[in-house]
C-alpha cells in the first residue's frame, strides 16, 4: 500500500514538473506579450498508440496503456467503464498525463475478446472535453469476435429509459434456469442516459439475454431487491449487414435577376456502411412484487391520535392490547388507502392525557418465504416533544391571556370548538356533497341540520340524507343538488359533537353543483388489442385520473376537466384490473403497457374522439408527458 502511495505521489509530481516547463518555455517564448487568451478547446483527445495495439491477439497482460495527443482526466471510471467479461474484483483505472492505465484485476479467460468501453470516461486535462464512444479491444486467442448486440432497456410500468443499469447475455447452449440466479454474465453493456445499450465482442451464435440493477455487483441475480428484465422472444443469431447509404449534397445556386440564391442537389454519394444485427432489442424491467408485510415504526404528534406504519398492512388490522391503562373501547381507526399507514383516535380522554402509550401489537408479518406469521411488538408511543414543546407553550400563552382580560372584567372566550376540516363551495356533477371535521364525531342530531336551495331571495327545503364515512370524520349530504342553483347547508349550534368534548357554532356552508358547459368528455376507439385491457387517463405527471376496462374496443370518459390528458393502456393478462409485474421463478413477463402517441388537449365544452391501432404502436412515451415518482406511502 504505502509503495502504490509513493508511486501515486511520484507520477502527480512528474505531470506537475511536465505542465510547469510548459507554461515556462511558453512565458520564454512571449515575452514582454500579454496573455491572449487563445480560442476555447473543444476538441476532445485523439487516440495516438497503446500497449498492447488495438485489436490484439494473444494477449496475456493484465495492464493496459493508452496514449493520447494531449493531457487527459478520468472521470468515474467505477461508473463509466466497462469492462466485457464483467471483471470481479473491478478494474482500475488512471490518467498519468497522456497516458490511460487501465489494469484488469481480474484473471483473463483463454480464447476470449475483451472490450473496455470507455463511456464519458476520458476527456482532456483543461476542458475535460470527452471522447465519445470509445472502445478498447482486445483477445487472448487467435481471432477477434467482432459482432454486437444493441437495444433498449425500459421500465416496464411506465416505459422510461432504465439508465446506467447492466444487460448481459449468456451462451444458449451453456444456460440453464439456474444460469441467470448462480453465474455472472458472459458478456455485457450498460445502458447510456436514454436506455440505449450495446453488448459488443459477441460471437455468432445463439444467447440469453437479461438485464439486472446488480445491487451487489456480482453480475447475477441474486437479491429480491433487484429489478431485472428477461427477453421477451429468441434473439436472433448476431450477424452483420452491409446497407448501401445515399449522402446528398447540396450547392448554393444564384437566382437569376437577383441577389438570393437557392440550394440545389449537387452529386449523390453513395456509401457503404455496417449494420450490427440485431440492433433493435428491447428490454422492460421490473421489480418482482415483494409480499413482505412488516411492521415499521409507530408516531404520536399529537395527543389524540398515533399512526402505526406498515410496509403493508393487507390481510388484517393489528390487535392492540393496552400495558400502562386499561380500556375495552378506547380508538377509532382509519385507514388510508395504501392500507399502510393506521391512524389511532384516542376516543378516551384520561388516556389521552398520557405522554406515553405502551401497548403490545399483535400482527401478521411475512417471513423469507412470504407466509404469513404472527409476531408482536412491544412499544412505546410518545408524544413528539416538539408537541410537548408547542403544549407547554399555549398553555403559558393561554394564562396570561386569562390573567388579563380578568382584570378588564372580560370572559375568555370559548375555546373547546369543533371546526371543520374541509369543504367544497362548488363540487364536481358526479359527486355528493361532503363535510369534514377535524376529529372523529360522537355524536351527530341530524334534526339540526337544514338544507335548502335560494331562488330569488327565498329558500326552499331540500329532502336530504346523511352518511359517514369510514374515517369517522366525514359525513356525506345525500340529496337531489342541481347545477345553477344555490344550495345552503345549516348546522345548528351543538349539533355535532367530538369525543374530546368539542361541538360545533352554527355554521352555515353555501354550495352548488357544477354544470355540463363546464367540462369535457373524451371517447377512444382502439383497434387490434387481443386480450382484456384496461384504458388509463393520465395528467401530464403521468398520474393516473380515470381507468376504464376496455369494452368492444371503446372507451368513453365524461366530465372531465378542461386540461391536457394522455392515455396508457396495460393488457391485462390475470383479469384482476390492475397492472401487474412480472416474475423470473415463473417465467411470467410484467404485462404488456403502450401509450396513446399524442397529447389530448381538452377544452371546456368538447367532445373529443381519437381512434388508436394498438398494435402499431411502439413503446415510444408521447411528447410533454412527465413523470412524477408517487408516494405509495402516503399518510393520512
Amino acid at each position: 500500500m504505502k509503495l502504490r502511495n509513493m508511486r501515486q505521489l511520484h507520477n502527480k509530481i512528474l505531470i506537475g514538473l511536465e505542465i510547469l516547463l510548459i507554461a515556462l518555455f511558453s512565458g520564454c517564448a512571449n515575452m514582454g506579450q500579454g496573455p491572449t487568451g487563445g480560442e476555447k478547446d473543444f476538441a476532445p483527445p485523439k487516440f495516438h498508440k497503446s500497449t498492447p495495439a488495438e485489436n490484439s491477439k494473444k494477449v496475456s497482460t493484465q495492464i493496459i496503456e493508452i496514449e493520447f495527443n494531449e493531457y487527459i482526466q478520468v472521470n468515474n471510471p467505477t461508473q463509466n467503464l466497462v469492462v466485457s467479461p464483467p471483471q470481479k474484483p473491478a478494474a482500475s483505472a488512471k490518467a498519468i498525463g497522456k497516458k490511460l492505465i487501465v489494469e484488469l484485476k481480474d484473471s483473463l479467460r483463454p480464447n476470449t475478446t475483451y472490450t473496455l468501453d470507455f463511456n464519458k470516461c476520458i476527456g482532456d486535462y483543461t476542458e475535460n472535453n470527452l471522447i465519445p464512444n470509445y472502445c478498447f479491444t482486445f483477445t487472448t486467442g487467435d481471432e477477434i469476435d467482432s459482432f454486437v448486440i444493441s437495444g433498449k432497456l425500459l421500465d416496464a410500468e411506465f416505459l422510461l429509459p432504465m439508465q446506467y443499469t447492466y444487460v448481459g447475455i449468456y451462451p444458449e447452449e451453456s444456460y440453464t434456469d439456474s444460469t441467470f440466479t448462480t453465474t455472472p454474465f458472459d458478456r455485457i453493456g450498460r445502458t447510456d442516459e436514454a436506455g440505449n445499450f450495446s453488448i459488443k465482442g459477441v460471437k455468432p451464435q445463439k444467447y440469453k439475454i437479461f438485464a439486472l440493477s446488480d445491487v451487489n455487483s456480482n453480475f447475477f441475480y441474486d437479491q429480491v431487491g433487484e429489478a431485472i428484465a428477461m427477453q421477451e422472444a429468441d434473439l436472433p443469431i448476431p450477424s452483420i449487414l452491409n446497407e448501401s447509404i445515399k449522402d446528398t449534397l447540396f450547392k448554393e445556386v444564384k437566382i437569376e435577376g437577383s441577389e438570393e440564391t437557392l440550394q440545389v442537389i449537387d452529386t449523390i454519394k453513395e456509401r457503404s456502411v455496417k449494420m450490427f444485427l440485431p440492433a433493435d432489442v428491447v428490454l422492460r424491467m421490473f421489480h418482482k412484487e415483494v409480499k413482505l408485510q412488516e411492521f415499521e415504526k409507530a408516531v404520536r404528534p399529537e395527543r389524540n391520535y398515533f399512526s402505526l406504519i406498515f410496509t403493508k398492512c393487507e390481510k388484517s388490522h393489528p390487535t392492540l392490547r393496552p400495558i400502562n391503562f386499561q380500556s375495552n373501547d378506547w380508538y377509532k381507526l382509519e385507514s388510508n388507502e395504501q392500507t399502510d399507514t393506521l391512524k389511532y383516535w384516542i376516543t378516551d380522554t384520561t388516556i389521552a392525557k398520557l405522554d406515553t402509550l405502551q401497548l403490545a401489537v399483535e400482527y401478521l408479518k411475512t417471513d423469507e418465504q412470504e407466509n404469513f406469521v404472527k409476531s408482536v411488538d412491544t412499544l412505546n408511543i410518545t408524544l413528539s416533544y416538539k408537541f410537548l414543546q408547542d403544549e407547554e407553550k399555549q398553555k403559558k400563552s393561554a394564562q396570561k391571556k386569562e390573567e388579563r382580560l380578568k382584570r378588564y372584567g372580560l370572559t375568555p372566550k370559548r375555546t373547546n370548538v369543533l371546526k371543520l376540516a374541509s369543504t367544497k363551495k362548488l363540487i364536481e356533477i358526479d359527486d355528493t356533497m361532503q363535510i369534514s371535521w377535524q376529529q372523529p364525531i360522537k355524536t351527530l342530531n341530524e334534526k339540526m341540520l337544514h338544507l335548502c336551495y335560494i331562488e330569488d331571495s327565498v329558500m326552499h327545503d331540500v329532502p336530504f340524507s346523511l352518511s359517514k364515512k369510514e374515517d369517522h370524520r366525514t359525513l356525506l349530504i345525500n340529496a337531489n343538488i342541481e347545477p345553477e342553483k344555490d344550495y345552503l347547508l345549516t348546522i345548528d349550534s351543538f349539533a355535532v359533537h367530538d369525543y374530546y368534548g368539542n361541538h360545533n357554532d352554527t355554521l352555515r356552508v353555501k354550495f352548488g353543483k357544477k354544470t355540463e358547459s363546464e367540462y369535457g368528455s373524451i371517447g377512444l376507439k382502439v383497434s387490434n388489442v387481443k386480450s382484456d385491457a384496461y384504458v388509463l387517463l393520465l395528467n401530464s405527471k403521468d398520474m393516473t385520473i380515470r381507468t376504464q376496462k376496455l369494452s368492444e374496443g371503446k372507451v368513453f370518459f365524461n366530465h372531465l376537466h378542461p386540461q391536457n390528458y394522455y392515455v396508457k393502456i396495460f393488457i391485462d393478462n390475470n383479469g384482476n384490473g390492475v397492472w401487474d409485474t412480472g416474475d423470473f421463478k415463473s417465467g411470467r413477463q410484467p404485462e404488456e403497457v403502450r401509450y396513446f402517441p399524442k397529447q389530448l388537449k381538452l377544452k371546456k365544452g368538447w367532445a373529443m374522439e381519437e381512434e388508436w391501432d394498438f398494435s402499431s404502436t411502439n413503446y415510444d412515451r408521447p411528447n410533454g408527458l412527465n413523470h412524477v415518482q408517487q408516494d405509495k406511502k402516503g399518510g393520512i
